[in-house]
């Protein structure tokens, strides 16, 4: 069995002494020990997912393994079905073997976040406007991270492209912001500067949730900015 050679020569044989050189992460033998110790395994634990599918199945039947880990995982997006129920449980393993499992997570249904209302406009001044919206309507505001906003410059009738629509921009193309934080927020606002006077533009605004991006809204009527005179 090897021991540390520190600790040989303190007159002390030990598997664990303290000589400032690195362990094994997987057995804690010293590093140092004599006859020298041979790199182990990659360390335990290991952790599985498993997951049932169904709203009304066995509680105790049809659970499959999703998938196995050697760190803590975030499950995220894994082919997940829209309008599908799951359950989830994990386990893990050490030297000693499996743990049990743990009590099952609640129910959860997949859904897609339906995008927020279009944006108002209660003030358009010479180059700015006054804007502000709702959250998507099935998530509470708590759980809406930001928010993200394009600008569309409307041209007049007779000026339209006929061949394709012009294209919606970022805010950031005239000066705002890349994205408004939204937790907690019922009613964000925004001030838009920059603008062109007499120009007509229009707004969408789309949510970032626990599910991701939603959709874009539907986009704003037709604001025109003030003319300067």
């Amino acid at each position: 069995m090897p021991l540390c050679s520190r600790s040989l020569i303190l007159g002390s044989p030990s598997l664990h002494h303290t000589c400032g050189l690195d362990r094994c992460a997987a057995c804690g033998i010293c590093v140092c020990s004599d006859p020298p110790h041979r790199p182990c395994p990659p360390p335990f634990p290991r952790y599985e997912v498993w997951w049932r599918v169904g709203r009304h199945v066995d509680p105790e039947g049809g659970w499959a393994r999703l998938l196995s880990t050697p760190a803590c995982w975030g499950l995220a997006d894994r082919g997940l079905v829209l309008g599908q129920t799951y359950a989830f449980r994990c386990r893990a393993r050490n030297r000693l073997g499996w743990s049990t499992f743990s009590p099952s997570s609640r129910k959860v249904t997949v859904f897609k976040v339906l995008p927020p209302p279009p944006p108002v406009v209660d003030e358009a001044g010479v180059s700015y406007l006054r804007l502000r919206w709702r959250p998507p309507p099935s998530v509470p505001a708590s759980e809406i991270d930001s928010y993200e906003l394009e600008l569309l410059d409307v041209p007049e009738a007779e000026a339209a492209p006929k061949d394709k629509p012009p294209p919606w921009k970022a805010l950031t193309a005239v000066g705002g912001p890349r994205s408004v934080e939204g937790a907690g927020r019922e009613e964000p606002t925004l001030i838009l500067q920059g603008l062109l006077p007499g120009h007509r533009y229009q707004l969408r605004v789309k949510a970032l949730a626990f599910e991701g991006w939603t959709d874009w809204s539907e986009a704003s009527g037709i604001i025109t900015t003030e003319r300067r005179y």
